[in-house]
């Protein structure tokens, strides 16, 4: 309640105008006439505490650790009596905060016309700028406060004063549809043509933002309509890109060039048609826009709407007579983008206006292939419907069925199919469809081609079938597909390469299954005699190698150069491959053409437990290769200690040489393989 003596502040009674209460506190001695005691009448209102305080010399000019002085809060809070007050005190009215806003420009700001006269008929600078560099008038301008601006103006306000990027008060106002402060300041003397620093007018801004009536009264302060930005932008055509049909019009009626082109080649009638605006493209037909004014790149305004799916647009412009096959400079038309994009509405309707179907790009892309690469079916469907070829294809001989089933289009292909296209036509390097669609693993799009007909055996130039692709891939289902349809299990590539023999490399274990449950070849190696066991011995693929030998993969068929499975799996130390052939009977001691063992390889190489399976499954420990080097010479050659001693330990004869006398002593010490040949020594060694 005011003036109730539970009030103790005096900065609270002050704010609240307990006039009372702050005396009685005075009284008591609890009052010091400081700063937050005037700071918090002015900011409240409140004149009578503010009179009796600044009569007990409380301070004016005082400011908040911000900068705010009474006058300041005052001003801003709109007390008009009490800036009157603080003024008549003395107060400084050009005083600013931190930021340089004085009283008379947070007024303006705020809109307190009764303050902003009191703060002039002061003497306040009505053009002093704050730090961001803007003015009472441009704060009053942007926030519509007509009032506000017709005061200062009286006061002798600089109305084309800029702030440091080029905007001045007009230019504001227009840009937020104060349209009375526009005629304001248009009145007052305002530079309706003057430009920011991108050289933007105040007619461009109002237009852009769509402010028709601000736009009329700059057209009747004689603004130029044509004025453009640096890149050629005029009020126009940013009116036509934002979609603003009544400030088009308006232009168009005070005399704007409806084909004046951005400088890359856009008009306006470009940037309507590009953004779907159906109603203001009309509008520029009827004001004799150009609707096959071509920019820069050879694109038409009909190829912007076809491209972005605007129908409507569309059909405006074929009713005003554009060119339906006019074409980019690479040959793109409308109908192409329109395909590529998957606009079907736009795509009949450009068939219906005359568009050529079969027009293909310079690269020779056609829409439907197009259409078929992006997977638009009804697209597609249209097309066909209208007469594009199925079959037409590129240079390299890829057609829309071959892109369909490249990219996994399973209603495109099947559309495609119903619609008479082949099957079985390859690209230039062979490969068809059915080939494609394997590499790729679309297995709907597999059996759709061989529900089709699609030759299941026509391979590739370098022998590459689809039954091929699918095992290096992995993809059992397909694989089981292609041998129901009749796929050739044991037909090779050009390098003899089998479908068993390539998912045994790449250890498809399932695949590997159902080849060898369709009649696979198990022995059946390529042209440098490798078998489907070695290879999968070599990468380690356990549970391939396994299938293969519960086959009856034979163990130790060797390649040309006389490498067993087991050799392989030991060269690599795959432990467990290893040990799986050494169960199934392989020849550990079966060498290579160089006389090379497997025991030979795996102690060069350090497989430790792989030499001692092997030594334990039989393998003699002191067989040499052709030049008399033995297991033990090759390791310590190879620096192997740990296999060193394994075999020291399992019975190697430590001083067994080579063909030209040298002993694995003498090897270990001219190497320089010092551990070595201690644990030689200890052994015996001499």
């Amino acid at each position: 309640m005011k003036g109730s003596v539970k009030e103790r502040q005096p900065a609270e009674a002050a704010r609240r105008g307990c006039l009372g209460t702050l005396k009685s506190l005075h009284r008591r001695g609890r009052v010091t006439f400081d700063k937050w005691l005037s700071l918090a009448a002015a900011s409240g209102g409140q004149l009578k505490v503010l009179k009796w305080l600044l009569e007990n010399r409380c301070p004016v000019d005082e400011a908040t650790d911000e900068g705010a002085t009474p006058l300041y809060l005052a001003a801003q809070n709109g007390h008009g009596a009490v800036v009157r007050a603080l003024v008549q005190a003395g107060a400084d009215v050009d005083k600013a905060k931190d930021e340089g806003v004085t009283p008379h420009y947070i007024a303006a700001q705020i809109g307190h016309e009764a303050v902003v006269r009191v703060l002039i008929e002061a003497g306040a600078d009505v053009n002093k700028a704050a730090n961001d560099s803007t003015t009472p008038v441009f704060v009053a301008a942007a926030n519509g406060h007509e009032a506000v601006v017709r005061s200062l103006i009286q006061a002798g306000v600089d109305v084309n004063e800029a702030m440091d990027d080029g905007v001045m008060p007009l230019f504001i106002a227009a840009q937020e549809g104060h349209e009375a402060v526009v005629r304001a300041l248009v009145q007052a003397g305002a530079d309706v043509n003057k430009v920011n620093e991108d050289g933007a007018t105040p007619l461009f801004i109002a237009a852009q933002e769509g402010h028709g009536a601000v736009v009329r009264s700059l057209i009747q302060a004689g603004v130029d309509v044509n004025e453009a930005m640096d890149d050629g932008v005029m009020p126009l055509f940013i009116a036509a890109q934002k979609g603003h049909e009544a400030v088009v019009r308006t232009l168009v009626q005070a005399g704007a060039d409806v084909n004046k082109a951005r400088d890359d080649g856009w008009t306006p009638l470009f940037a309507a048609a590009q953004n779907g605006h159906e109603a203001v493209v009309q509008a520029l037909i009827q004001a004799g826009a150009d609707v096959n004014k071509v920019n820069e790149d050879g694109a038409t305004p009909l190829l912007c709407a076809a491209q972005n799916g605007h129908r409507a647009v569309v059909r405006s412009l074929i009713q005003a007579g554009v060119d339906v096959n006019e074409a980019m400079d690479d040959g793109v038309m409308p109908l192409f983008i329109a395909a590529q994009k998957g606009h079907e509405a736009v795509v009949r309707t450009l068939v219906q206006a005359g568009a050529d179907v079969n027009k293909a790009r310079d690269d020779g892309w056609t829409p439907l292939l197009m259409a078929a690469q992006n997977g638009h079916e009804a697209v597609v469907r249209a097309l066909i419907e209208a007469g594009a070829d199925v079959n037409e294809a590129m240079d390299d001989g890829v057609m829309p069925l071959f892109i369909a089933a490249q990219e996994g289009h399973e209603a495109v292909v099947r559309a495609l199919v119903q619609a008479g296209a082949d099957v079985n036509k390859a690209n230039e390097d062979g490969a068809t469809p059915l080939l494609c669609a394997a590499l790729n693993s679309h297995e709907t799009v597999v059996r759709a081609l061989i529900e089709a007909g699609a030759d299941v055996n026509k391979a590739k130039d370098n022998g590459v079938t689809p039954l091929y692709i699918a095992a290096q891939k992995g993809h059992e289902a397909m694989v089981r597909a292609l041998i129901e349809a009749g796929a050739d299990v044991n037909k090779a590539r050009d390098i003899s390469t089998t479908p068993l023999c390539i998912a045994a490399q790449k250890g498809q274990k399932t695949v590997v299954r159902a080849l060898i449950e369709a009649g696979a070849e198990i022995n059946k190696a390529d042209d440098k005699g490798v078998t489907p066991l070695s290879v999968a011995a070599q990468k380690g693929h356990g549970a391939v190698v396994r299938a293969l030998i519960e086959a009856g993969a034979d163990v130790n068929k060797a390649d040309d150069d006389g490498v067993t499975p087991l050799f392989m799996a030991t060269h690599h130390g795959h432990e467990a491959e290893v040990q799986a052939l050494i169960e199934a009977r392989a020849d550990v001691n079966e060498a290579r053409d160089n006389g090379m063992t497997p025991l030979c390889i795996g102690a060069e190489k350090g497989h430790e437990t792989v030499v001692r399976a092997l030594v334990g499954a039989g393998a003699d420990i002191n067989k040499a290769k052709d030049n008399g080097a033995t297991p033990l010479f090759m390791a310590t050659e190879f620096g192997q200690e740990a296999v060193e001693r394994a075999l020291i330990d399992l019975g190697a004869d430590v001083n067994k040489a080579d063909d030209r006398g040298i002993t694995p002593l003498l090897i270990g010490g001219h190497l320089g393989q010092a551990a070595i040949v201690q644990i030689l020594r200890d052994a015996g060694a001499a």
